[in-house]
């Protein structure tokens, strides 16, 4: 069925996709600036896992934004291609790559690569597991195929985003819990300030999540479409900054 949101969801809607368009071009310049420096200093930037990954999320985060806004403003039409494409784009680049930023991260300041390595693999295959999971009840929810799998679909959208919010934290808990042991208790008391804005930024993250899971429970559903590729530019905005604080930590 074409979308028919009320007037105040499309306000709303036409608000979230204002904030997600300055967002991205922010993101974006930042992203720019990031990839010229790496690019002067080693001229191939397909060498740093790490902005290839931020590429790629803000990438696949714009685009979602805008399909689903034409989306629900009655441009695209419903149908196997657009869920596909929404679906693909989610689980390959969005979630994939805001966590393995986060892993990308953690591996800085992990002395023991066989750790970073099976952590890597650890949240790749849970992940990839989730990821599955979605393709085979959200694409026939969205599809209508019948109410038992919008049913399913309704509880277990809940659960997988509670699982990628915890995975999120016990993470990002992880990180600061490095900072602690490895630096700042051998003496290195310049990433005092690193880990509290850590525990800042844990917080706004995980606000999000909750803010998204709750926009869930709204009877229309627009919103929650327009809101989560809004949440992952946010997401990749607060990595950023923090790699460019650890840059400028380790620099002092």
């Amino acid at each position: 069925l074409a979308p028919t949101p009320s007037h105040t969801s499309r306000t709303l809607i036409a608000f979230m996709f204002g904030f997600s368009t300055a967002c991205a071009a922010f993101t974006g310049a930042r992203i720019v600036q990031q990839i010229y420096r790496t690019w002067s200093k080693s001229r191939n930037i397909f060498a740093h896992p790490y902005i290839v990954m931020i590429a790629a999320e803000w990438l696949s985060s714009v685009v979602i934004s805008i399909i689903t806004f034409l989306f629900i403003d009655g441009v695209i039409p419903p149908g196997f291609g657009i869920f596909f494409s929404i679906l693909c784009l989610w689980v390959v680049q969005q979630i994939q790559c805001i966590m393995h930023i986060i892993i990308n991260r953690i591996a800085l300041i992990m002395y023991d690569q066989k750790r970073v390595r099976r952590l890597k693999w650890a949240a790749t295959l849970l992940i990839g597991a989730i990821n599955v999971s979605v393709f085979i009840i959200w694409m026939p929810a969205r599809l209508q195929i019948s109410p038992g799998w919008e049913n399913l679909n309704d509880v277990w959208d809940r659960i997988e985003k509670g699982i990628f919010a915890i995975l999120d934290l016990l993470l990002n808990l992880y990180f600061i819990y490095l900072v602690r042991k490895e630096l700042i208790t051998c003496g290195l008391t310049k990433f005092q300030h690193l880990y509290r804005f850590n525990i800042g930024m844990i917080f706004i993250s995980i606000s999000l999540d909750v803010v998204l899971i709750g926009i869930m429970s709204i009877p229309n559903h627009h919103s929650y479409v327009q809101f989560h590729p809004l949440m992952y530019l946010i997401k990749l905005h607060i990595e950023m900054n923090m790699a460019e604080l650890i840059l400028k930590i380790v620099n002092a």
